[in-house]
Order: structure tokens, then C-alpha cells, then sequence
């Protein structure tokens, strides 16, 4: 705790910077949310994320449901199961 007092004193580190820093890292790290898609043999992946207009900010059931009915109504595939499998978007298609 000491050590801090020292950095932050002696102005090797602005604690406003350091707040924008870890500010920083937590919007990256919402980004980090991938969108799998397995069983897609006919179309390529692109289209599928081409279908999907609004990006994840969070993992939630509401964009779970967002992502079901979007690709849903595309019409595109027999049959689509949207799952969450470690911090990540799992899209099925048939």
C-alpha cells in the first residue's frame, strides 16, 4: 500500500489514468463475447453474422432470443438452436 502512496505522490502514475485504464480493459473485454456457429454446411458463416445486426454486450437470455429469432426468420435453415456454452454464443443450424 505503501509502494501506491509512492507512485501516485511522486506523479509516475495519475490515478486518473489509472482509472481510464481499467475503464479500458472492462469495454475490451465485452467484446471478447464470441458467436460459434456449428452444423453450417450450405451457407458460409459470413451470412449468418451478416443476418445478426445488433453485436453482444453482454451474455443474457434476451440477446439469446434476439439471435434465435433473427436467424429464425431468414428462413435460411431447417432448423436453429441458440446455446450458451462458456461465455459464448452457440448457434446450431440444420
Amino acid at each position: 500500500m505503501n509502494y501506491l502512496k509512492i507512485i501516485f505522490t511522486k506523479n509516475y502514475l495519475n490515478p486518473i489514468v489509472f482509472f481510464l485504464l481499467i475503464f479500458n480493459f472492462a469495454i475490451v473485454k465485452a467484446d471478447d463475447i464470441e458467436i460459434k456457429i456449428k452444423g453450417n454446411e450450405y451457407t458460409d458463416d459470413e451470412v449468418v453474422f451478416a443476418i445478426i445486426k445488433e453485436k453482444p454486450v453482454a451474455i443474457s437470455d434476451e440477446y439469446l432470443n434476439y439471435l434465435l429469432k433473427s436467424i429464425d426468420n431468414s428462413n435460411l435453415f431447417q432448423n436453429v438452436t441458440v446455446k450458451i456454452e462458456n461465455n459464448s454464443y452457440l448457434i446450431e443450424v440444420i
